[in-house]
Parts: C-alpha cells; sequence; structure tokens
C-alpha cells in the first residue's frame, strides 16, 4: 500500500523517463501510475530512468580500501555528467560495482534513478524478475542479482526468456521467477522507491558544472525551500490548532473532574453518615419487648393511660377481669414486679385497675429463664 504522502511526492517531484518524459498520477481509484507528461519541458528534481535509456556495467574491483576505490572512479567517470556508479561492498575479497551511463537525451536533474537499481529492491539472491511496462511486451526487462551485483537487459529476440537471460549473464537461477504485469509496474517501482534509505539514494545525485549552479538554484534548491517552507507552515498551523484543542479540552475536562470530586465529597460525607447510623441503630433494639407485652393483652383490655415512672411501667385502664389481667403479665419472663398500685374499683361492670411493672433487660431475661 502506497501511503498518501509518497503519492504526492511522487506526482509533484517526481518523472519517469523512456525516450519521452512522463509524470506520476492518481487515477480516480486512487491508484499511482504513469502517463505522458502534457508539458515536457517540466523540469523534475528527480528522474527515474528506464533501461532503454542507459547502459548497465557490473564490476568488481580488487582494491579493499574503499576510499582508494571512490578515487579511481571518480577520476574515470567524472568528466562525463551521464555516468554514475554505487559501491556495493566486498564479496570473495572483491568490491563490487555497478556503473550506469545515460544516453544523451535523458534530462540532467539533481536525481536520476536507474529503474533496475530501485526494482532491486523487491529481489531476492538469483531470483529473474520480469518488468512488463505499461507501453508494449518487447520493451519488458529481466533482472537479476547475482551477489551484490545488478545484472539487467532488455528483452530482445536472442535474450526472450528467464533462461536465456540467466545463461547471457552467467547467474544461478532459482525457480521463483517473478513477473511484474502491465497494472503492477507503477505499484512495485514506488514500493521499490520507498525501501530505499536516503543514504543509498544521494549515490545518484549530479551536480551540474560551475556555469549552471544557478540553474541549479532556481529549478532545485527553490522548490525545494518552498517544498519544506509549506510543509513547517502547515505543521506548524496543525500542531497549533490540535494545542488549543488539547486546552480546550483539558479545560472542560478539569470542570467536569472539579464537579466529579465534590459530588464524591458530598457523597463520602453522606456514605460516613449512613455508616454511623447504621452502627447505631444496630446496636439498638429494634422494637422495645414492652410493646410485645401489651400487644398479648390489648383485645381485652382499654387502656386509658401509659407512663413510665422510676423505672416502672404504670398502667391505668379496665378490663373484664384484672386479677387475671395481673397473672398474665406476671407470667411473663419480660416482667418483674408486677402488682397493683391500687385497689381495683368497677365502674360499668368493668374493673379499673392500676398496674406496675418492670421490664428485664435481655440478658436478665435468659437467666432467669434458665432459672425457671
Amino acid at each position: 500500500m502506497i501511503p498518501r504522502w509518497l503519492k504526492s511526492l511522487l506526482c509533484s517531484y517526481v518523472g519517469y523517463y523512456d525516450g519521452k518524459m512522463n509524470k506520476f498520477i492518481v487515477d480516480k481509484s486512487g491508484a499511482l501510475c504513469v502517463t505522458p507528461t502534457i508539458n515536457p519541458d517540466k523540469k523534475y528534481i528527480v528522474v527515474i530512468v528506464a533501461r532503454n535509456c542507459y547502459h548497465e556495467k557490473s564490476e568488481t574491483y580488487p582494491i579493499d580500501n574503499k576510499r582508494e576505490l571512490n578515487n579511481l572512479l571518480r577520476l574515470e567517470y567524472a568528466q562525463s555528467d551521464n555516468s554514475l556508479y554505487y559501491i556495493w561492498g566486498m564479496n570473495n575479497g572483491q568490491n563490487e560495482v555497478n556503473i550506469w551511463q545515460f544516453n544523451d537525451d535523458v534530462p540532467a536533474t539533481f536525481l536520476r534513478l536507474p529503474e533496475t537499481f530501485l526494482f532491486s529492491k523487491v529481489l531476492i539472491q538469483n531470483q529473474i524478475i520480469e518488468i512488463k511496462p505499461q507501453h508494449s511486451i518487447k520493451d519488458s526487462v529481466y533482472i537479476s542479482r547475482n551477489g551484490k551485483l545488478i545484472y539487467s537487459a532488455n528483452k530482445s529476440d536472442i535474450i526472450d526468456s528467464p533462461q536465456r537471460f540467466s545463461l547471457s549473464v552467467g547467474c544461478a537461477r532459482v525457480e521463483s521467477d517473478f513477473i511484474i504485469q502491465p497494472k503492477q509496474f507503477t505499484q512495485t517501482l514506488a514500493s521499490a522507491l520507498m525501501k530505499q534509505s536516503p543514504g543509498a539514494l544521494t549515490n545518484f545525485i549530479k551536480l551540474p558544472r560551475a556555469k549552471s549552479r544557478f540553474k541549479l538554484l532556481a529549478n532545485i534548491i527553490l522548490p525545494l525551500f518552498i517544498t519544506v517552507s509549506s510543509y513547517l507552515a502547515l505543521s506548524s498551523a496543525y500542531l497549533s490548532y490540535k494545542h488549543n484543542d488539547l486546552q480546550e479540552k483539558l479545560a472542560n475536562q478539569s470542570e467536569e473532574i472539579s464537579l466529579a470530586l465534590k459530588e464524591q465529597d458530598v457523597f463520602e460525607q453522606y456514605f460516613a453518615r449512613y455508616g454511623e447510623l447504621t452502627k447505631f441503630f444496630a446496636s439498638q433494639g429494634n422494637v422495645s419487648p414492652f410493646w410485645f407485652i401489651i400487644a398479648d393483652v390489648f383485645p381485652q383490655v382499654h387502656f386509658s393511660n401509659i407512663r413510665f415512672v422510676d423505672n416502672r411501667y404504670v398502667l391505668k385502664g379496665s378490663t373484664d377481669n384484672a386479677v387475671g389481667l395481673l397473672e398474665k403479665i406476671s407470667k411473663d419472663r419480660r416482667v418483674k414486679g408486677a402488682q397493683f398500685d391500687y385497689p381495683t374499683t368497677k365502674n360499668r361492670n368493668k374493673d379499673v385497675f392500676v398496674i406496675s411493672f418492670i421490664l428485664l433487660e435481655k440478658n436478665k431475661i435468659e437467666s432467669r429463664g434458665d432459672e425457671v
């Protein structure tokens, strides 16, 4: 999957040259593709060069010092603006180097990249890939790697199969040949470019000679400066927006957190009070035993007064049989010292009484029950 930022860079600053200049575009489906440019004079900062527009060599040098090898190659190719090389490093005691010599019609630009160098990133050792560009099958290219070196050739009447290509370059061949179809060409090319390290790409920068330095400034450095400045400005604006947005969200969250903490404080106060009340009521009897005693005799008695005097319950009322009422109260385990405080009198065939008693505590009730 090609990221959007890479598609944008390819469409703005990268061209593809195969004898004529092509540009990268994004079609209606969002896919990246190459199409001839309407403005052939447009200057691109980076140009990817098709295999048919350069000569490629694979060389080995018995020089283990990379600096000395660089000096040698610079002497050999420094006078040519169309020659580039890449030192892969040591293999079997020799330094391996690929050299590319571009055709004269290839536009001079800040960075020219051979397509075989890019496609080598999708290769495994001794694998052969056949690239079928979007133009015609006659323009197909075979690419392989042996050791670190890149070998490639355009498809021709002689080299018309992976087998013949491997024989022509002297490479061992694995069975997993890879064909890049025309519809996959641009996608694979962009993916290969994305895999290249910046250090590797700097080897293909070719600065113009002194007479064209001003043109370099106008055509390359100035667009780069504008691009970087625009990117920094947009990034700064975006970061400012995100900063303000986060501050606003943080302020709103702070208010909500403050309210939540206040609510929590109120809740904790009520909860603590609830806990204290729960403990208090747990230590108290839910219903005094006195009411259970009254409830037993209530249907037969009319009470006119109930008092609590000197730890005694004093009951005043009328009933059919005051003596029987006193006996019933006296038999209750919770009652002690039940007695008539005053003699009973008659009123309308009812015994009018005043009875008092002491209500025992729970532990004393249990001991009294044991005695009984």
